[in-house]
């Protein structure tokens, strides 16, 4: 990835014959110390916002010269065969539920060694390191929270199948893992939605969609809970597929009354594949509605989430 000027207006300079104008106007901006400028020209920024790479991904600001293509001494002096870019970078990624709690203090550019056409980028980070909730034991099941996801749908989902379809369910996953009580009916499952054949753009109802508990007893907590809704092609004979996966924060909902409205990008390998979509509420013990049964007995012991 390189500084590409003229991004930010949809037009990118990529014409070879352009190369010696457009590294003499880099330069100058290089020069005049306009880092944010030339952040803002930067390729791979592009394609993360269009969804193409790094998804979900974070990134410090640059306050120091591009690293790349440098000549072999200390300090910066450019070769002119490649536009000066950031091509080495620190980026990082949590659970919405910790993202607050990883600060990044300092990042920095070591122009002073000088043994590699790049100069190499450190940075330091500050985690607030904190014990996740425990899932409670079943016994104390009449105080956990009702998750109830109303309706689901997803739209432009990994074609999987040689139809150019796929036959695409939810899988309800949690970090901390063990949380999730009961919506699967099989002991050791985790909660699903039914399966949808042949659609990249499947629509759940309220019949198709698991109503589950998170295994706390007070908001607080379940403020701490992720959900990853990880959706898979189904097979008859094979195992089924991982399309990909999105990821679910429960702190706006803990303490929230009513049906919570998200649309979250469906990940894999770091490339968005579409997006799940739908609304879900949470009910405590003295909600109106309220009723432990109606989610049978099983633990979710699976793991947190599915490779992304």
């Amino acid at each position: 990835y390189r500084v590409g000027l003229g991004i930010p207006a949809g037009k990118p300079r990529e014409a070879k014959e352009d190369h010696d104008a457009h590294w003499a106007e880099v330069q100058a901006l290089v020069s005049a110390g306009k880092f944010a400028e030339l952040m803002a020209c930067d390729q791979l920024r592009a394609q993360q916002r269009a969804g193409r790479v790094f998804v979900g991904f974070r990134e410090g600001e640059y306050a120091f010269p591009p690293t790349f293509k440098v000549n072999r001494v200390r300090g910066f002096d450019y070769k002119k065969q490649r536009i000066s870019s950031y091509c080495d970078r620190v980026l990082w990624k949590s659970t919405p539920a910790a993202a607050d709690r990883v600060t990044l203090a300092a990042l920095a550019a070591h122009a002073e060694l000088g043994t590699s056409d790049h100069k190499p980028v450190s940075a330091t980070f500050v985690v607030q390191c904190a014990p996740p909730p425990a899932p409670l034991p079943k016994a104390r099941a009449g105080e956990f929270p009702i998750i109830q996801f109303h309706s689901l749908k997803g739209s432009g989902l990994l074609a999987l199948d040689p139809n150019g379809k796929s036959d695409p369910f939810v899988k309800f996953l949690a970090n901390p893992p063990g949380m999730l009580r009961g919506g699967s009916g099989k002991a050791g499952e985790p909660p699903a939605t039914k399966m949808k054949p042949k659609t990249l753009d499947p629509e759940y109802g309220a019949g198709d969609l698991p109503a589950f508990q998170a295994a706390v007893a007070t908001p607080a907590d379940l403020a701490r809970v992720t959900l990853f809704l990880s959706v898979f092609d189904w097979d008859r004979l094979n195992a089924d597929d991982h399309m990909g996966q999105a990821t679910l924060s429960l702190a706006a909902a803990a303490a929230a009354k009513g049906p919570q409205s998200f649309e979250l990008p469906v990940v894999r390998g770091s490339v968005q594949r579409g997006t799940l979509s739908g609304s879900f509420e949470v009910l405590w013990p003295s909600d109106a509605g309220y009723d432990a049964s109606t989610v049978g007995a099983n633990l979710d012991n699976r793991g947190c989430c599915s490779i992304m």
